[in-house]
This record gives C-alpha cells, structure tokens and sequence, in this order.
C-alpha cells in the first residue's frame, strides 16, 4: 500500500495543487453520476492519489454503493469496497471461459452500483470493465499511463487495450479526462526573494571578475 499524509489522510485537491476552476469540474464530474472518468499521466505524477481524493471528496462516499476492483489494492479508502482480483489475460484465449476479474465486474453491474473504480487500464479486461460499466449508465473511474492529453484517445485504441473510437465519442462514455503531471517546487527552507537572488547573483559576478 502507498502512504497517505503524515495523519493518515488523503490529500485534497487543494493539497495537490489543483486550481479552483479544476475542482469545479471534478465536482460536476461527480454529480454527474455516469460515464467514464480518467486520471492520466506519466508514472509517479499522482494519478492514483488525484482519483483517491476523487472517490474521498465525493457527496455520496458512504451512501451510495462504491466499489474498486483492482489488481493490485495501492491505497485504502474507507467508504469504498475494495475487491482485488488477478487479472489473467491467458484466459481470453480459452473458448468459453471468463476471467475472475471480468466475473466480478459482472457480478457488480447486476447490483447496480453507483461507482466502480476498475483501476488501471492497462488491457483488453481492464478496458472492456471501464467500457461496460461507463455504458450500463454507471460511473467508472480509471487511471490510464500516457505522455499527454492528446495521446489519451490514440493509447486507449491501442490493440492492445481494444477500444474504439466510435465507442469513446459516444455521448454516454466519457464524463472527465485528466492529465496531470508534476511541477517542482520551492523549498520552504532554502528558497530565496527575487531582491535577494538578484543581490546574491551580482555578488557572485563581482566575486567572479
């Protein structure tokens, strides 16, 4: 399991850095209550931790039924029914068979949920879940790893993860695309005014010359 905070709670979307007209379309995203909603960025960016406070910030967490399907489990979130289920792509290729994971997503849409958080979309099971369960009117959530917003679409049809283009513009599917990505910061400690960078910078020349 990745760590949380230092009190053992999940960060905000405040925390992360994300500007107010950014939250506001996650909130509206969240009382849309359908379709397909996605975290995206290069690993490490905080895809993971930005759909954490997606589900922990959302109205209904703890009201409504939510649930994650996930192989592997990477952060706890109280509220959330959390399943972890193998995926086994060898059994694609066998007549007739359905894989655990793909059983459980099934299992899941019978009981009609308002959330279900299928994970990293990484495959043709993980795509399939996201797809079916964006489609059957519920909301799904997903993390997906891409270098930018514009190679979203083109990863996503990707044969290896299966989906088509017909199927991602369809009204019902997508209801939020996110791509972030890491910016560096100053040091609390060590950062310095610009007035006494330019000093300290023409310093340095006298001392060099």
């Amino acid at each position: 399991l990745l760590p949380t905070t230092d009190d053992g709670k999940g960060m905000t979307f405040e925390q992360m850095g994300f500007a107010d007209d950014h939250i506001r379309l996650f909130e509206r995203a969240q009382r849309m209550g359908m379709g397909a909603v996605g975290q995206m960025g290069v690993t490490g960016s905080g895809k993971t931790t930005a759909a954490k406070a997606f589900i922990e910030t959302h109205p209904g967490l703890g009201k409504m039924a939510m649930y994650q399907v996930a192989d592997p489990i990477e952060l706890p979130i109280d509220g959330l029914h959390q399943i972890y289920v193998q995926r086994d792509l060898l059994t694609i290729a066998d007549s007739g068979k359905k894989d655990a994971y793909s059983e459980v997503i099934e299992s899941l849409l019978r009981m009609d949920p308002e959330l279900v958080d299928v994970g990293e979309v990484r495959d043709l099971l993980s795509a399939r879940a996201m797809a079916n369960v964006a489609k059957s009117g519920h909301m799904a959530m997903f993390t997906l790893h891409t270098g930018s917003i514009q190679g979203a679409i083109t990863r996503l049809t990707d044969p290896k993860i299966g989906l088509s283009r017909e199927e991602l513009t369809a009204g019902d599917m997508l209801s939020l695309l996110c791509y972030q990505s890491l910016v560096p910061v100053l040091c609390p400690h060590c950062k310095m005014g610009l007035h006494d960078f330019m000093t300290d910078l023409v310093k340095r020349k006298d001392v060099a010359s």
